[in-house]
């Protein structure tokens, strides 16, 4: 059990890692790049030479047997990488091993690298305070390394095989990515961001753990990196428009470094427009047309009796006709000694064959062809003119045409609203006259209601003492308990009693038939 503990790993120089970050470090070379071969080298355009003696401090491949009497000059590509993984690359980074010409990605097991892989890389893990990251640099072909960081970025952002979250931290670089790799079936969890300048990629890896601040790391490394490639790398800035100019980067689209030239012919007349014809002014637009809002119908009796029919289709105006065009650009292949990116001799990399002669005279096929191109498309537009004219003619029949059926439809349905007003005027008259002759009928009810209860207390007092009459007199007082009560002689007035019924309004007359007579 002991020897098979979780105890720190030992590098060659004696640091111990963590065994976290010796995991991480273990992915990286794991899937690190393998020894070029020489069929990979000949595709991609880099010439075998010899290599320049190395330092064991930065050992290089080692030649496979089957090409033991071949070996790789020393290239700017690998210089840049030797110093980007040297000892001090960053104050206060410490290295906690020997550099590795390989490296790798926590993401290439599950998910895969972009098509476009790098000639060269290097990888070195170093100690932060108690933090461990894994740098890698590598270096990609001419104008290949924006190619590899967008799709890198693509195949990360869609990887199926594995949880991985991918954000644009908008630093270093503008098409910089941090991925993050999930904790996932017992193994560790990883966070990486990746950069690029020119066709260098760095990436820096630690455990998940460790993933706040990663763009903070790229930016203590990202000065390194563009003082390293200062000198040697022909255009840090380079895009992804600027692969085409590699035959070994998009074969399929390869244009290379190019030149535009202008191809021009003379505008063609206006044609003279033929019988029946009316041309139609260069500022002739369509006026808006009005909307059709089908009402709803009363009751009858109702006039209009319906809406009008033969509803008209709402009319398409024709596509404002442009002039044709009388300019044309067309790309005229140059020589490109540099190359695209940081250029071919930064990998050693050939440059692609330049015929001066033939690309001329291609050019000169492509500057033929844009002019009879425009020729023809002068030609066309002629034609174009007239049927335009014609087409804007029909198209103000149509509109004349629906701008009067929605006119009908607009009187009826006002004529519609004028019935259903006076039809809904007249309902809420009916409503007050009846609510009215309601309220006079209750009204009356309760005035003789008062009226027989004062009478009926009128003769009680007269009953009690006759002298007593209806002109008011001080309240009787209670009588004891057990005694009936005298009652209020004289008894009020209640006040109903002088009140007048409420009036009844007019009776309603009824919205004449809106239908013609006769």
């Amino acid at each position: 059990m002991g020897r098979h503990g979780s105890g720190p790993v030992r590098t060659s120089s004696g640091r111990a890692l963590s065994t976290t970050s010796a995991g991480i470090a273990v992915v990286l070379v794991a899937v690190a790049f393998a020894v070029v071969t020489v069929l990979g080298l000949t595709l991609l355009g880099v010439p075998l030479l010899p290599r320049q003696t190395a330092t064991a401090a930065t050992p290089t491949p080692t030649p496979s047997a089957s090409i033991d009497r071949v070996s790789l000059a020393t290239s700017p590509a690998q210089g840049v990488i030797t110093r980007m993984l040297g000892p001090a690359v960053v104050a206060g980074w410490t290295p906690a091993g020997a550099m590795a010409w390989s490296g790798g990605t926590p993401f290439d097991a599950p998910c895969g690298r972009p098509s476009v892989d790098a000639v060269l890389s290097g990888a070195r893990v170093y100690s932060i305070g108690s933090r461990q990251v894994v740098l890698t640099v590598s270096a990609y072909t001419a104008g290949s390394g924006a190619v590899a960081v967008r799709d890198w970025a693509a195949r990360l952002g869609t990887c199926a095989a594995a949880p991985v979250r991918v954000s644009a931290p908008g630093a270093p670089t503008s098409d910089a990515f941090e991925a993050t790799l999930s904790a996932a079936g017992g193994a560790s969890g990883a966070t990486a961001i990746f950069w690029r300048r020119g066709d260098v990629v760095a990436v820096i890896a630690v455990p998940a753990a460790d993933a706040p601040g990663m763009p903070v790391l790229a930016a203590q490394v990202d000065p390194a990196l563009v003082t390293a490639l200062t000198g040697v790398c022909a255009n840090q800035a380079s895009t992804v428009a600027d692969a085409v100019r590699s035959p070994w980067v998009v074969r399929d689209q390869f244009i290379g470094l190019t030149l535009p030239v202008r191809v021009t012919v003379a505008p063609s007349p206006t044609p003279v427009p033929p019988a029946g014809v009316t041309p139609a002014p260069v500022s002739w637009s369509p006026a808006p047309l009005p909307s059709i809002s089908h009402p709803q119908r009363p009751a009858d009796p109702v006039w209009p009796a319906d809406l009008p029919t033969g509803e008209p289709a709402s009319p398409v105006p024709p596509t404002v006709l442009l002039p044709a065009p009388t300019l044309s650009v067309v790309p005229s292949r140059i020589d490109d000694p540099a190359g695209p990116g940081c250029g071919w001799s930064f990998t050693g990399q050939l440059a692609p064959p330049f015929d001066a002669r033939n690309e001329a005279a291609i050019a000169q096929g492509r500057v033929v062809q844009a002019t009879e191109d425009l020729a023809a498309a002068q030609q066309a537009w002629q034609t174009s003119v007239v049927a335009y004219w014609q087409a804007v003619a029909d198209y103000s029949a149509q509109a004349t045409a629906y701008t009067a059926y929605a006119a009908s439809v607009r009187d009826v349905a006002r004529a519609w609203d004028r019935i259903s007003a006076l039809r809904t005027a007249y309902a809420d008259a009916v409503t007050a006259y009846n609510a009215a002759v309601a309220a006079r009928e209750q009204f009356l009810l309760d005035q003789a209601a008062a009226q027989t209860a004062y009478d009926d207390a009128v003769a009680v007092c007269q009953a009690v003492s006759p002298s007593a009459t209806p002109t008011g007199s001080p309240t009787s007082t209670a009588s004891p308990a057990g005694t009936p009560a005298t009652p209020e002689c004289p008894p009020p007035v209640p006040p109903i009693l002088g009140q007048l019924p409420p009036p009844v309004p007019p009776l309603p007359t009824p919205p004449p038939d809106p239908r013609p007579s006769g």
